[in-house]
């Protein structure tokens, strides 16, 4: 062996090499010059021979290194020139390849330094595979992160599966994996192989793979994303102009099995409903809340609704085109899409990344550790920097390769709140859930920051958790927390209470009338989204064959539409029932009627007339448009009783005309009184001068202009 070999070749690092431990296989392999020209080195496992062959077609033989399967050659010119290795097998077999460890590192020391410090938005860049060009050569390139790998090697359809033919090199001092593969190409499939310092080898799927197989341990596949061509500019640049507090919304929530309508299924049954953004649900798994329909359409297609990888499309079976391409149909119809962040996925980023990192808890009190435990928030015990980039250059990735417009977090408020109502024991220190928290709430708040300093145009929705949500004695420390800045933030409280009301009997009922009131007394100062049918919909088929649960979902509705707040409607697979009708008929009031959204933040938009009457189980209210123009009264009857010649008090003299009645027949009632017009009496009722007189069908609810 030349002594020129010798200077590059040292023995260790050779061995190393070849007994498959070596993290920076690029200090022996490729292109090293030395002080009278250059030594260029490959490695295969199975390799007899090998030569060089460069630029313009000259061989050179290159000499066997230590009897091992490691091949090198002394160029005396310090001359940089492409080359190619020709590798020839015991079988008589050869082949030509570019050499991976000739290309530079793709990773810069400031992204290095950004990953470090959990700021590196745009790590989806560079991690995982991706379809490039480097140096005229067409290939993909690799990256990982796995710090307490002793090896690393990218296996696939390219190199047999054979962890030992393409290890991969360590940037700097990191925990950071790369390699380009020169003739990979996309379709393939592949994964990583790690061997710790245990000795341990593992196969893994790439925690920032688009896409994956779909089968238990799957491999992830390599995509192009760039060759979707998207036609939604106008869209883009305009999105971060719009105001969403004075305009109208209503989010319509989707499953992944009700996205395989086609278009024109998805624009009668949104669109024309009235809808203004689409939330993209992120659930794995089984969803309680599905509609038997939904249930029988993702039995039957097979539809898989849980995903391998945080960066897999919502529509897993169709690739990342399919996903787009509805995306990008929702922005030509100007509907905005957003997709759901829930706790289950924040732990589910924690679960990929602790597959390739033996992370270490940060220190917390006893107390704390338990509710961490209690809650399921195991992400919260390990607050690293490189977690955070990872779900931060997820949310970006959305943005940039999906034109996702937003996100919504879903399930803090709900996980906390529960295990605070459960716990008893005095020993749980009020700093505990300070801490615990204040954990949850600066996660949040790190990624909504990192997302807006990309695209200040992009909404947020979440929760969180308030005083009214825990023990009333152990309220008072929600003041020392500074909540998420959202853009909106969802009102849990009506919902819940109206679906406890819903189910009493009559007579608890009378007694437990507050619960229509109170959660309005108790709203925040934010602009809020109301749910609408979000725990009804499962019941559909029942709903659409008993007429006393169809007048009771359409008073629920409308008095949930009246509610000061943006709405949020889960998407009903089936067939249009009345509800759906009368639903759809109150989102028509509610984009046309300025007094139902603009002035949500306004206390003064609304005011009850009488949400006392428990003895009749009416609950009166008006929503008023502060310019005088435009007014609504609501008067939602929850009892199964009609009332005749019930007088409500109005709060000024004029004429009040019915624009909505939930006892239409269109919508399966008897339409008794339809569209009558009443003026109003100066006679005193419900502390007020002036009141009307009208027919309440049983369960229903009218709807005045004045």
């Amino acid at each position: 062996m030349r002594f020129e070999i010798s200077e590059v070749m040292q023995q260790d690092a050779v061995m190393e090499l070849v007994y498959g431990n070596c993290d920076r296989p690029d200090r022996l392999l490729g292109r090293h010059f030395v002080s009278s020209g250059q030594v260029i080195s490959a490695f295969h496992p199975d390799a007899v021979a090998m030569e060089l062959i460069d630029g313009e077609g000259n061989h050179y033989p290159m000499d066997q290194v230590e009897r091992q399967p490691i091949f090198a050659v002394f160029l005396p010119n310090r001359r940089s020139f492409p080359y190619q290795i020709q590798m020839s097998f015991q079988d008589g077999n050869s082949f030509v390849s570019e050499d991976p460890y000739s290309y530079e590192s793709q990773i810069s020391e400031s992204e290095l330094e950004s990953f470090d410090k959990g700021m590196w938005d745009v790590a989806y860049r560079k991690l995982g595979s991706h379809v490039i060009r480097l140096a005229g050569t067409e290939g993909v390139y690799f990256a990982v992160w796995a710090p307490m790998a002793r090896r690393v090697s990218v296996v696939g359809d390219f190199n047999f599966w054979n962890g030992m033919i393409y290890p991969m090199r360590r940037v700097g001092d990191s925990g950071l994996f790369e390699l380009f593969l020169p003739g990979a190409h996309a379709g393939q499939l592949y994964k990583y192989e790690i061997k710790n310092w245990q000795g341990e080898v593992s196969q893994k799927t790439d925690p920032y793979a688009v896409m994956n197989e779909k089968q238990k341990n799957g491999a992830s596949v390599i995509m192009d994303l760039d060759l979707f061509r998207w036609d939604d500019d106008q869209w883009m640049s305009s999105r971060n102009i719009r105001d969403i507090h004075s305009r109208p919304v209503s989010v319509c929530e989707m499953f992944e099995p009700e996205l395989t309508f086609p278009e024109e299924r998805l624009r009668e049954v949104v669109i024309d409903m009235g809808h203004s953004h689409i939330l993209l649900k992120n659930t794995p798994g089984e969803d309680d809340s599905m509609s038997e329909e939904l249930r029988d359409i993702a039995s039957r297609e097979r539809l898989k609704t849980s995903r391998n990888s945080l960066f897999e499309p919502i529509y897993s079976r169709s690739g990342p085109d399919r996903m787009r391409s509805f995306v990008n149909e929702c922005h030509k119809n100007q509907m905005p899409v957003l997709l759901e962040i829930s706790t289950d996925y924040l732990q589910r980023a924690f679960d990929y990344l602790l597959e390739f990192a033996d992370l270490m808890p940060e220190g917390t009190s006893e107390g704390l550790t338990r509710l961490i435990e209690e809650t399921g928030y195991t992400y919260l015990f390990y607050r690293s920097p490189e977690l955070t980039s990872y779900i931060l250059s997820n949310l970006v990735f959305w943005l940039r390769k999906y034109h996702i417009d937003g996100f919504a977090f879903h399930g803090f408020r709900k996980r906390i709140a529960s295990v605070a109502a459960d716990l008893r024991d005095d020993s749980v220190k009020n700093q505990d859930w300070i801490d615990l928290v204040r954990r949850s709430y600066d996660l949040v708040n790190e990624l909504m920051e990192g997302v807006r300093n990309i695209d200040s145009g992009i909404l947020f929705i979440g929760d969180c958790v308030s005083q009214w949500d825990l023990r009333e004695d152990g309220a008072g420390w929600m003041r020392e927390l500074k909540a998420p800045d959202f853009d909106l933030e969802w009102n849990y409280h009506i919902k819940s209470n109206m679906n406890r009301y819903l189910k009493m009997d009559r007579e608890e009922q009378k007694r437990n009338h507050y619960l229509l009131t109170l959660p309005v007394m108790r709203m925040a100062d934010r602009d809020q989204v109301v749910l609408l049918n979000h725990e009804w919909r499962k019941a559909e088929s029942t709903v659409s064959s008993n007429p006393d649960l169809a007048a009771r979902e359409k008073v629920a509705y409308a008095l949930l539409m009246g509610m000061p707040g943006k709405k949020m409607w889960a998407l009903h697979a089936g067939q249009e029932t009345p509800s759906m009708l009368f639903a759809r008929d109150l989102l028509k009031i509610y984009r046309r009627y300025p007094a139902l959204y603009e002035f949500d933040m306004h206390r003064g938009s609304f005011e009850w007339i009488n949400g006392m009457d428990a003895v009749h189980s009416v609950v009166t209210f008006v929503r008023k448009d502060p310019r005088r123009r435009e007014n609504l009264l609501f008067v939602c009857n929850f009892d199964r009783m009609e009332k005749r010649n019930y007088r409500i008090g109005v709060p000024q003299r004029g004429m009040y005309r019915m624009i909505l009645n939930s006892d239409s027949v269109e919508y399966g009632g008897d339409g008794l009184y339809e569209g009558q017009e009443y003026n109003a009496e100066p006679v005193f009722r419900d502390l007020r001068d002036y009141s009307i007189k009208v027919y309440l069908p049983a369960r229903s609810a009218l709807i005045f202009l004045y």
